[in-house]
């Protein structure tokens, strides 16, 4: 007779609820610790930072990586799912609230994966593209802008000018 699987339910800040199973929620440093808790209702765990569809990609993420874990595929497939999963992120503002899901949530890989990404992405970008991307105004005035250019000149070298 086959064991049965523990599951805990998770409910999103918006008040979606998502059951996982207990070992993909334990690669959560988060969601460990309130498994491992002796004290604390395990029922129904409220996530207020977290909103439905992000716990919905951070649950497709996690099951998808525990996988790969049990086939021992660190390399080829594992890659291709990862840059698959960020390419599918649709703007800025999915990627970082995601980004700050997986810091809340504690897990390292989703962390890792979305920051490198989101690194890819602007790579390369002149300080006025980041700005953009970001969603960032500056609080220098110009001359203190130029000031810093001068200064530090070597930061500026080889930026994509181009859209």
């Amino acid at each position: 007779m086959a064991e049965e699987t523990k599951k805990m339910t998770l409910k999103a800040n918006d008040g979606k609820i998502f059951e996982i199973e207990e070992d993909i929620a334990r690669m959560s440093g988060v969601l460990k610790a309130i498994i491992d808790e002796k004290c604390c209702d395990k029922s129904l765990v409220p996530l207020p930072n977290v909103d439905g569809s992000n716990l919905a990609k951070i649950i497709e993420f996690l099951r998808k990586h525990q996988e790969f874990r049990k086939t021992a595929d660190q390399s080829g497939d594992a890659k291709a799912f990862n840059r698959n999963f960020f390419d599918g992120l649709k703007d800025r503002c999915e990627m970082v609230e995601l980004l700050k899901a997986a810091n809340y949530l504690a897990i390292k890989e989703l962390l890792d994966v979305v920051a490198q990404g989101i690194a890819d992405r602007i790579k390369n970008m002149t300080l006025e593209k980041v700005r953009s991307f970001f969603g960032v105004e500056s609080d220098y005035t110009q001359e203190e802008e130029n000031a810093f250019r001068e200064k530090y000149f070597w930061a500026f070298e080889g930026l994509d000018d181009e859209d």
